[in-house]
């Protein structure tokens, strides 16, 4: 027999969904609700595209500052959090 696909279930399995805390420490300081930085990552229109290798994490960053109105770069200190 040949396996021929393999499906496994990571939010809360192989990713724990408990945010850590510099995440909420990021939501005050960008003044976004509890929750919405996640849900900005997690549903961004790119994210799709970076999980099938059709783009960058870079990519998903530039979105996510674009949406927050913030300039160029200065979430790379979020994404080392």
């Amino acid at each position: 027999m040949l396996i021929k696909a393999v499906v496994w279930d990571m939010g809360g399995v192989l990713v724990s969904e408990d945010p850590p805390l510099s995440r909420h420490a990021w939501e005050t300081k960008l003044g976004l609700d509890s929750g919405e930085l996640a849900r900005m990552v997690f549903y961004h229109p790119v994210t799709l595209d970076l999980f099938h290798g059709r783009a960058r994490p870079d990519d998903l960053s530039r979105g996510i500052e674009r949406e927050l109105g913030v300039p160029v770069g200065s979430l790379a200190a979020l994404t080392s959090d």
